[in-house]
């Protein structure tokens, strides 16, 4: 009741995660801080925060992410000249750990096989100083549509999308990645502080199709390495 749970999911918590299961349910219940990464294709953190100081936005670094800045007080970021120029994305300081992890090369061709709206894929091409080559994939076509628009804002003119239309989509990229991130579908739990009603619209069954679908994914797209 305290923390607003469904009964099944706490104890879910509890069994999986029982050394910290009542911290991480009390973040999730804290509004969530407004973080920008950097493009650094166009500017660094210290430019992006010049940037938005004109406007009356005040930043400051994020501990763990080299081109990640918080916002001090909440405002519309997105009706601001470095937003049109293309100078940072909206991006969670959680995710910007990711594309990090695969230590992704200039030159290199890196496949983003769950690619969605492409904030990782657009971190990508970032970290890759728009050499090589990163191929974005979805299942939805709509989603790719969006990616395109986001990445001639940023400037990251090394980016492919490809539609995922059966296995032959992946079998045509077999043994041809130095990089594949898969950020596959999942619960959402992760998303709670953004979407607290999420967790009243799932069900254990759900969980069970989501880490089937994981597995699936995880055992055919590693094949495209």
């Amino acid at each position: 009741v305290r923390e607003s749970i469904p009964d099944w999911l706490d104890e879910i918590g509890r069994q999986e995660l029982p050394d910290c299961w009542t911290e991480e349910l009390a973040a999730m219940n804290r509004e969530a801080p407004v973080v920008l990464r950097a493009n650094t294709l166009r500017t660094d953190v210290r430019g992006l925060q010049e940037a938005l100081e004109r406007g009356g936005i005040v930043t400051r670094r994020v501990d763990g992410c080299p081109d990640g800045v918080e916002l001090v007080r909440r405002a519309n970021v997105f009706d601001t000249t470095a937003f049109r120029n293309g100078l940072f994305e909206v991006q969670d300081a959680s995710s910007q750990k990711v594309a990090v992890l695969l230590a992704p090369e200039p030159g290199m061709r890196v496949i983003d096989a769950c690619a969605g709206g492409g904030g990782k894929t657009l971190h990508l091409a970032a970290l890759m100083q728009g050499k090589g080559t990163v191929i974005a994939m979805d299942v939805y076509a709509r989603k790719l549509e969006d990616l395109k628009r986001r990445a001639r804002r940023a400037g990251a003119s090394n980016i492919e999308t490809r539609t995922i239309e059966g296995s032959k989509t992946i079998k045509r990229l077999e043994g041809k990645a130095d990089r594949l991130l898969l950020d596959v579908p999942c619960s959402g739990l992760g998303t709670l502080r953004r979407n607290p009603d999420a967790k009243w619209k799932l069900s254990p069954e759900f969980l069970d199709e989501v880490t089937a679908l994981q597995h699936e994914i995880l055992s055919s797209y590693c094949r495209m390495v």
